[in-house]
Formats: structure tokens, sequence, C-alpha cells
């Protein structure tokens, strides 16, 4: 069989840098996000604010790491779903240790990003329930955006452009008619999306898992060549439906911090109000 080394290079490159390119953009954005919004709430409003989101998006959070550590296989020897503790601002946490086996290895990657995945299938499951044709935005592909690929800066913008639009349009059909069902909708995916960021260890600890997932990746471009063209379509397509649920998560998490903006400003605004009528 013909070695086609510059077709497996790029197929290589386009898949390991859009891969790993998204995962960890979404994930320092979420973390950022999600880390701003809680310093907000805990220094305007206490500890105990968290709780309203983080009684359904940090079980959630958790429970993926603890899922994926026991699918591949690593230890658990710990986990606490919901277990706020104002002194160190810790939510819950899922203790796990693995051998250094491949298997285990690749593993790590997944279980540090757990967050994102368990995170981006729950909204999406949402969507199922309450709204089923923003899924089908979600699940439309966008030729022009797959076309290109991810190679070049052009085409990314491309891809990225078309996606962030198809996720707008999304949000903007689901809150179209402003009943009891959209309100509800809107708390889910806030509760999800403020919590779903992967922590500084959980990248940490995902980055074992790179070098193996790359190797792996590799491998089975040199062993499957001659499917190459035929899986990168359908990797493009995966790519951008878990683009388009990560930016509902953070636009959700900007339409959050918004509501806490407001939130202060009302309470300075009763404060300001009550001392003036105090000195009147």
């Amino acid at each position: 069989m013909y070695f086609n080394f510059q077709l497996v290079l790029s197929f290589c490159v386009e898949v390991l840098s859009s891969l790993f390119g998204v995962v960890f953009a979404f994930s320092l954005i979420l973390y950022g996000l999600q880390k701003l919004n809680k310093h907000l709430l805990v220094t305007q409003f206490g500890f105990k604010s968290l709780y309203p989101t983080a009684v359904i998006g940090t079980p959630i959070h958790e429970l993926s790491h603890a899922i994926l550590a026991v699918f591949f296989r690593h230890e658990v020897a710990q986990v606490k779903l919901f277990a706020p503790d104002p002194k160190t601002g810790v939510l819950g946490y899922v203790q796990h240790g693995y051998r250094n086996t491949i298997y285990q290895i690749c593993g790590c990657f997944f279980i540090g990003i757990a967050p994102l995945l368990m995170g981006a299938a729950v909204i999406f499951l949402a969507n199922m329930v309450f709204f089923p044709e923003v899924n089908k935005l979600f699940l439309a592909i966008n030729e022009k955006a797959i076309s290109g690929g991810f190679s070049t800066l052009l085409s990314s913008f491309i891809f990225f452009e078309a996606v962030s639009i198809e996720s707008f349009q999304g949000i903007l059909f689901a809150l179209s008619d402003a009943s009891f069902k959209d309100i509800l909708w809107v708390y889910l995916i806030i509760a999800v999306s403020v919590h779903m960021g992967p922590s500084t260890a959980d990248l940490r600890n995902a980055l074992p898992g790179v070098l193996a997932l790359s190797i792996i990746i590799i491998l089975l471009a040199v062993i499957f060549q001659s499917e190459i063209s035929y899986r990168l379509l359908s990797i493009r397509e995966a790519i951008g439906i878990f683009t388009k649920i990560l930016l509902i998560a953070c636009y959700a998490n900007l339409a959050f911090m918004g509501c806490i903006i407001l939130a202060i400003c009302v309470k300075k605004a009763l404060t300001l109000n009550r001392g003036v009528n105090a000195r009147a």
C-alpha cells in the first residue's frame, strides 16, 4: 500500500490542532468566566449565593469526572458531588489515581475535560426536551464551514463565524415566545454552563493524556490512511457541533454575568437610597 506522507501529516495537524485547540480554548474561556462570576457573587452576596446554580452544575461537573475515571479504570478514592466549603471555596471534588498504562494515561485527558463533555451533553439533552428545533440547528452541517477545514487561518475564521451565528440563532429561536418553558430552559442552561469549565487542576491532570492520545491518533492515521478523507469530514462535523454547544455555554456565562452586575447595581442603589432616607 502506498504511504501518503503529506495526507497523513495534514490530517494529524488538523485533527490535533482543532481538537486540542477547541478543548483548551473553551476550557480557559469558561474557567475565566466562571471564576469572575464566582468572585462577583461571593464578594457581593456571600458564598451561599453560589448555591442556586451550584446545586445543579457542581454535581454534573463532579459526576462527569467520576464516570470517566471509572470508565478509564482509574482508582477512585472519594467522590463529593456537592460539598460546599466557604473556607476553601470548593463546591465538590473527585479524588482518583492511575497506573502508567496507555489506556489510563489517555483517560487523563478525557477525565480532565469531562465537565465540558458532560456539560455539552446535558445542554443538548435540555434542548431535546424543551426545544428540539434548536438541536436541529446544531446538527445542521454548514458545508462552507467544514469544506476548508481548520488548517488555515481563513478557513478557521469561516468555521468559527458560521458556528457562532448558528449558536446565536438557536438561542433567539428558543427565547422567541417568552414562556415558563423558556425560563426553566434558561435556568438549566445557566446552572450547567457556569460550572462546566474545567479547573486549572483539571487541565493539569489532562496534560499527560495529550501526548498519549496524540500518538494514538497518529498511529490510526497511518494505519487507516485510505479512510482519512471520509473520516476527516465526520470529525469536522463533530467538532462543529461541539463548538456550537460550547458557544451556548459561553453566552450563558456572559448573560449570567450581566444579571450579577445588574443585581449589584440594584443593591448599591437601594443602599444609597436607604442612606439618603436615614440622613433625611
